[in-house]
């Protein structure tokens, strides 16, 4: 297993009792004591993201909240807490995500970080860096686009692009605000609404109604 997901499960526990309950102050880390603040809290906000997002699967959480130390007495844990068979974990489904997740944390972050996070003169600033790209991908974008009713696809965080750039993409988000679409619905022309109401459950049609049908259809399909 990488490093990056047994001190993740490491740090877990340092931060968080048996219960999921957090301490006060931090344990010592892998036997050493988080003395700096900066880091205390560049630790606190990875848990979050780690924990509180989708950057990694609900199997790997389970593996890293877990007391047990393999893979298996995890599972064997696990399902022994859960009645309903086809809730249970696989050592092959939980293998698999554990190195999926671990691939996927690895985009971001070095394998040691969290080791080294723990030297005394460590700089942050590489980690921090790394922290808010991540953070803009699996937190930021969550909660800011969600006012766009579009899906919005995952795309790797540009630090620059062209202003024509720029203002392409505002103008083609810009009609799929949800701001926007509720003014559009709350003004839209009742009488021709009407007509639209019309065309798709009237069965007694004009030749002209027929053809206005079979557009709006090939519009709407």
């Amino acid at each position: 297993m990488h490093q990056i997901l047994r001190q993740t499960k490491d740090l877990y526990h340092s931060y968080f009792d048996t219960y999921g309950r957090p301490y006060t102050s931090p344990i010592k880390v892998m036997g050493t004591p988080v003395e700096r603040r900066d880091v205390d809290s560049f630790f606190r906000g990875y848990l979050d993201l780690v924990l509180k997002t989708k950057i990694i699967s609900e199997s790997t959480k389970i593996f890293i909240r877990s007391t047990s130390r393999s893979v298996q007495s995890v599972i064997d844990a696990h399902n022994r807490s859960i009645e309903e068979e086809h809730l249970h974990i696989t050592y092959a489904t939980m293998q698999a995500m554990c190195l999926y997740d671990t691939k996927k944390l690895q985009r971001f972050f070095p394998d040691d970080m969290i080791s080294k996070c723990l030297f005394k003169k460590v700089d942050l600033t590489p980690y921090i860096k790394a922290f808010s790209v991540a953070e803009a991908e699996y937190i930021k974008k969550s909660k800011a686009l969600s006012a766009i009713a579009l899906k919005i696809p995952r795309a790797h965080p540009e630090a620059e692009i062209s202003d024509d750039d720029y203002r392409d993409i505002i103008s083609i988000l810009a009609p799929y605000t949800r701001s926007h679409m509720q003014y559009i619905s709350e003004n839209l022309p009742l009488k021709s609404m009407g007509y639209i109401h019309h065309l798709l459950h009237s069965s007694d049609l004009s030749d002209l109604d027929q053809e206005r049908k079979r557009a709006l259809l090939d519009l709407l399909s």
